[in-house]
């Protein structure tokens, strides 16, 4: 249910957070730059970055804009095509001494579900302390559903017969089934349901009723 709230919030900022505005990026940098600074790197398969830790940046952070920022001078390195587009500031919270914004994937205007980025800052001295990337490089997809959101709704309640409260069908870009991208309608419930949907064929790709297993 947290991750289908997650995309629910982020489908409702499309009004407001349409990308549009052109940003200049900073100065972008370099995987010997970062090692130079002491930053420990783990990257994945394809040479993307997936933890720094470490302080890689002189500048402070004292908001979602100075995260943004950060995050933007490591566009290259984390792969992203457009970083202003496609990472999306959603929340800031404060745990043990650091605070962390969390900026979600976008692709053509819909939440990457699972993808983000997440940048902690020190909450006294506000210097860059780590960063998580979950982001997901080359997608390329047709956005426009061939299954109906009606249809989805439908199949969903045929999906899980006993769920009474289920949500709107909010269209998301999904990575986990088969590797490989795929639109899907992913519906939620009040009391933790979820279904996904492929948002092309119909076929229920995941349905879960809430209940906790013994």
């Amino acid at each position: 249910m947290k991750r289908y709230l997650k995309i629910c919030a982020a489908a409702l900022l499309l009004t407001g957070c349409a990308g549009t505005e052109q940003h200049d990026l900073p100065p972008q940098l370099t995987e010997e730059m970062l090692r130079q600074r002491g930053v420990t790197i783990e990257q994945g398969a394809d040479g993307r970055v997936l933890y720094l830790t470490g302080s890689f940046s002189d500048e402070p952070i004292n908001d979602e804009n100075d995260a943004e920022k950060a995050v933007a001078a490591l566009s290259d390195y984390l792969g992203c095509e457009n970083v202003y587009d496609e990472l999306r500031f959603e929340n800031v919270k404060t745990r043990v001494g650091l605070d962390i914004y969390t900026f979600q994937q976008y692709y053509e205007g819909l939440p990457v579900d699972g993808a983000s980025v997440t940048l902690s800052a020190k909450t006294d001295t506000h210097l860059t302390d780590n960063l998580r990337s979950s982001y997901a490089a080359g997608i390329q997809l047709d956005t426009k559903p061939q299954f109906s959101k009606a249809a989805a709704k439908k199949a969903a309640k045929e999906a899980l017969p006993g769920a009474k409260d289920l949500g709107s069908p909010v269209l998301a870009v999904d990575t986990a089934y088969g590797g490989t991208f795929r639109l899907i309608w992913t519906v939620g419930g009040d009391r933790g349901e979820r279904i996904d949907i492929d948002a092309n064929t119909g076929e229920v790709l995941y349905a879960f009723d809430g209940a906790i297993p013994d």
